[in-house]
């Protein structure tokens, strides 16, 4: 049974190595802040949670659009309780933007949005083919569903270590789904740069990835990758390379040490 003093020892000795992985927590609004005023209503806003796949789908979508905006985060496990009058189900992302402080939610209809609405500050990001869009929106809905074997080993209550031969088969699984779809390019939209598929789907890969160094019991993912994962190894060597991944993507020791808070504090 996991104490509240070993989390306390967990979180000041993850601390002393390594203070910047706690970047996610400052900043947030909770519980009793208030709504701050937008101080420029010509400049997008972004209610995110710094850690989250979905809003990093966002922050991705904007820095490769070059579309100037403010970001502000809220402490999803004590939310605010104006975050409800945005989105009722109380979840990030939101956009809220213009003069009007209209509001959309969901990661995917922000993103297409800002690829439509904003088409002279950057490259367009989407497919130009109606039917090629489609098919990027069922892969990218496809990639979402591992996301439940992430949750999984983020809320267990055993050791994530009973969790390795299900993350190792559904790695697997991801593994020929990404094999086929990119069919031997670079990236998912092709050979020149990423794309809005490819931003999309980009974070859910990357926390994949994280769970192999801690549910594996020692086996690191930088070792594993190349042996067992070659297209997600491959994909991930690709985007690892783009600038505006390296500028917004956390790395793969902050997802390592995110996700063992998150699970050590889920035991308590």
């Amino acid at each position: 049974m996991f104490s509240k003093l070993w989390f306390l020892g967990l979180v000041i000795k993850t601390w002393v190595r390594h203070p910047s992985y706690f970047n996610f927590l400052s900043g947030t609004l909770k519980k009793g802040d208030s709504k701050p005023p937008r101080p420029n209503k010509q400049v997008p806003r972004l209610y995110n949670f710094s850690m989250s796949p979905y809003g990093e789908r966002v922050r991705l979508v904007l820095k490769a659009k070059n579309i100037e905006h403010e970001i502000i985060n809220v402490h999803l496990g004590n939310k605010p309780d104006w975050l409800t009058t945005l989105n009722p189900a109380g979840q990030i992302p939101v956009l809220e933007w213009d003069r009007d402080d209209k509001i959309i939610c969901e990661s995917n209809v922000i993103c297409e949005f800002l690829d439509n609405d904003y088409p002279n500050t950057g490259p367009p990001l989407g497919a130009t083919d109606p039917y090629q869009r489609e098919k990027d929106r069922e892969f990218a809905t496809g990639v979402d569903e591992y996301m439940e074997t992430f949750h999984v080993v983020l809320h267990t209550k055993d050791s994530p270590t009973k969790h390795w031969q299900t993350i190792q088969t559904e790695l697997k699984k991801l593994d020929k789904f990404i094999a086929n779809r990119r069919d031997n390019k670079k990236f998912l939209s092709g050979d020149v740069s990423p794309g809005l598929i490819d931003y999309m789907v980009w974070p859910i890969v990357g926390r994949l990835i994280a769970t192999i160094d801690v549910t594996s019991g020692g086996v690191s993912a930088e070792n594993y990758l190349p042996k067992e994962l070659p297209a997600i190894h491959d994909y991930r060597r690709h985007m690892l390379g783009d600038s505006v991944v390296r500028d917004v993507s956390p790395t793969l020791d902050q997802l390592v040490a995110f996700i063992r808070i998150v699970i050590a504090y889920n035991k308590l």
